[in-house]
């Protein structure tokens, strides 16, 4: 925001958008003034029509129709002012009150100098006006410039007028002059001072907002970074409740899923040709795991993790995962990753698992118990581009999946286990 203004005499800004903006401000800010204000003109307005009945009712008529024409406007200055805010209604409530402070100069001049004759009384009386159109309506400087000059040119005309009448006090014809002169200056000059102030205090508050939206906008890409490690509800109890967590779930699936002969394959490529390929065929897994509203753990090496059923409870947890395994086989059968053909590995074992986050630095949401030890050998022992699962997760699909068996196989710190390969959907007989 370009905020260079102090070397102007209306002290604008030099960006056209930044003195927009504050021209918003200043009339939004102002309303409460002009409140305040206008009520109080309408007692004092009153009170000298008041005067005027009781110690000129020569004057009456004439001061009834002056003021006549400036009720209405001060009274919609005032009523502007009592609506909610609003650019519109604000920007039209500064010209009202402009309006305003043109008529009651002309009025002041009309009752009080020309059909009264102009005297010392009259003289103090425009002059607190000006200094009063300076000091307490908060117009802008260049605006309190106007209004000065139309009032104090309006009453040397008024003298002028009078001198060539012959009807001008002699203690007036420099007095007044000088008087008006002194005060259209120092008006100014509190004018432009005050107005310096409230473009400091706009320079203030749109600092003050810019760093707060900064902050928010900070705080938002923490929580986004926070939620791409940890579930959202495990980031919220990390929130309030620093520390270890550890929930056991009762019913939960784990899915590992390994690039098959990743170690040859790397054997040729550079690191950066290894992220590409890894990173490009993660992502899609990425995207499936968001699709059926699961869990992904962690990555290890070439290796995926997902779990279902964690940190929420489901019903169907061994099903959505199956249907995952069978979805990312055959995302990566049907096309290649930066260039290459893939094969992957897919194990599925299903049971309790002990779900949470412990340590204090670069903590992760993990899982442990057999389970997941299980789950990693149905990975480990199975075969390129098929999903092996575990007789426990067999047993929570059987009617959803076609499942052949493959026999016992030897686990490593497990024994013999019955292993079985994910054929397909089960199709319902009609």
């Amino acid at each position: 925001m370009d905020a260079t203004w102090t070397s102007r005499w209306d002290l604008s800004f030099d960006d056209p958008a930044t003195e927009r903006e504050f021209r918003r401000y200043h009339e939004m800010t102002s309303v409460p003034v002009i409140r305040e204000a206008s009520l109080g003109a309408l007692f004092i307005w009153g009170g000298i029509h008041s005067a005027v009945a009781a110690f000129a009712p020569q004057h009456l008529f004439i001061g009834s129709l002056l003021l006549g024409a400036l009720y209405p406007v001060v009274l919609a200055n005032l009523l502007l002012a009592s609506r909610p805010r609003t650019p519109e209604r604000c920007h039209l409530l500064q010209h009202l009150v402009l309006f305003a402070h043109t008529m009651s100069f002309m009025i002041a001049i009309g009752m009080g100098q020309l059909r009264m004759r102009i005297d010392v009384l009259g003289l103090v009386g425009l002059v607190s006006m000006l200094y009063q159109v300076a000091s307490v309506y908060r117009h802008r400087a260049s605006q309190v410039l106007l209004l000065l000059l139309a009032g104090g040119g309006a009453y040397l005309a008024a003298l002028v007028y009078l001198g060539y009448r012959g009807e001008l006090a002699e203690d007036l014809r420099w007095v007044g002059p000088l008087m008006v002169g002194v005060t259209v200056l120092q008006s100014f000059l509190v004018a432009r001072g005050g107005e310096r102030a409230l473009r400091e205090t706009f320079l203030m508050d749109q600092l003050i907002e810019a760093q707060k939206q900064q902050i928010l906008a900070e705080k938002a890409r923490s929580e986004e970074l926070l939620l791409n490690v940890l579930p959202s509800s495990i980031a919220a109890v990390l929130r309030d409740r620093p520390g270890i967590i550890a929930e056991e779930q009762p019913e939960a699936s784990v899915l590992f899923a390994d690039l098959a002969g990743f170690t040859s394959m790397s054997a040729g490529m550079t690191a950066a040709q290894v992220v590409e390929v890894l990173n490009e065929v993660f992502t899609e897994f990425d995207r499936l795991v968001d699709k059926h509203g699961l869990e992904k753990i962690k990555t290890i090496g070439d290796c995926y993790m997902v779990a279902a059923g964690v940190p929420s409870a489901r019903h169907d947890h061994a099903i959505v995962m199956v249907r995952l395994a069978l979805e990312m086989r055959d995302l990566v059968a049907s096309r290649e990753f930066a260039g290459r053909k893939l094969s992957f590995r897919f194990g599925v074992n299903s049971g309790p698992v002990v779900a949470g986050v412990i340590g204090r630095r670069k903590f992760i949401y993990d899982l442990w118990g057999d389970t997941v030890n299980v789950a990693s050998r149905m990975e480990s022992n199975g075969h390129a581009g098929v999903v092996q699962v575990s007789a426990e997760t067999r047993g929570r699909v059987d009617g959803a999946f076609v499942c052949e068996p493959r026999g016992k196989v030897h686990m490593k710190g497990k024994g013999e286990m019955d292993v079985f390969h994910v054929v397909g959907k089960r199709v319902a007989v009609v």
